[in-house]
């Protein structure tokens, strides 16, 4: 996985990982996402366009990610999801907890 990361003006943060985020390679993004936090980005997209597999290992760094965000007054939305992954979401009932957009 590759991780391309982006701060757009008005002060969001776009994170895009490309290809799958598994048990190799969700703690990556987990690094990347508190580190993004910690360094006081609020504003967090995460754009799946290029992601086409995601485990409950990568599921389970975006709770996270997403928690630590909004206890500090911030958002994380995921984006750009392939429909597989749309699927996942709500069959996983992560649809009620992310907010996704294309």
């Amino acid at each position: 996985m590759e991780l391309r990361v982006q701060h757009e003006p008005g002060g969001r943060t776009v994170v895009a990982p490309v290809g799958d985020v598994d048990l190799a390679s969700a703690p990556e993004l987990r690094v990347e996402l508190l580190g993004l936090i910690g360094d006081g980005c609020s504003d967090i997209l995460v754009d799946l366009a290029d992601v086409p597999f995601v485990d409950s290992t990568a599921l389970g760094v975006l709770v996270a990610a997403r928690h630590r965000v909004t206890e500090s007054g911030g958002r994380l939305v995921l984006g750009n999801a392939n429909p597989e992954l749309v699927r996942l979401f709500h069959i996983s009932g992560m649809d009620r907890v992310f907010e996704l957009v294309d």
